[in-house]
């Protein structure tokens, strides 16, 4: 299928409160869905560039917006930008603890993408000023985009795949 379960893992009781687990990024798929960590850590942007830390409750999820919808609704839902950091908290706790698996900081996230064949194209016109800027800067007023093309782009972008 088009989505991709992710579960990762970091040993704690190796690492330094502040380390940088997962650096500063956005996703290219449409939504990222981050379960609750057994440590926290997850920390994102507000629209006005703010850095909050992610709490998500037992039960629940986190939604996060990823490229591909920024690029459907023209700039009207930005792509959602996080990074993990290893916590202060997270690290005492698992030094202190006697048992190996909690010790790591453990999540599990689920990437949906638009299937891809699909045409990504913006299903929205802008509705303001400022949403006409925002999708000038991402380019959602392009024209459009196969799905398979969007995301092979943004790979290589980042060098996790070869140019054609």
């Amino acid at each position: 299928g088009e989505h991709l379960v992710a579960p990762t893992g970091s040993d704690l009781s190796a690492t330094a409160a502040g380390d940088v687990l997962a650096a500063f990024h956005y996703d290219l798929n449409f939504v990222t869905i981050h379960g609750r960590s057994s440590h926290g850590g997850l920390h994102i942007w507000t629209r006005d560039g703010i850095r909050v830390a992610a709490h998500v409750p037992r039960g629940c999820v986190l939604l996060q917006a990823g490229a591909q919808i920024e690029m459907l609704t023209a700039g009207r839902v930005l792509r959602g930008f996080h990074e993990v950091v290893a916590t202060q908290a997270a690290v005492e706790q698992a030094r202190s603890e006697p048992v190996l698996h909690r010790k790591w900081r453990v999540s599990s996230t689920v990437f949906a993408h638009v299937r891809p064949d699909a045409l990504l194209s913006p299903l929205l016109k802008p509705s303001s000023h400022r949403e006409a800027q925002v999708s000038e800067q991402v380019g959602t007023d392009a024209k459009s985009l196969c799905a398979r093309d969007q995301v092979r782009a943004e790979l290589e972008a980042i060098a996790l795949a070869h140019r054609n």
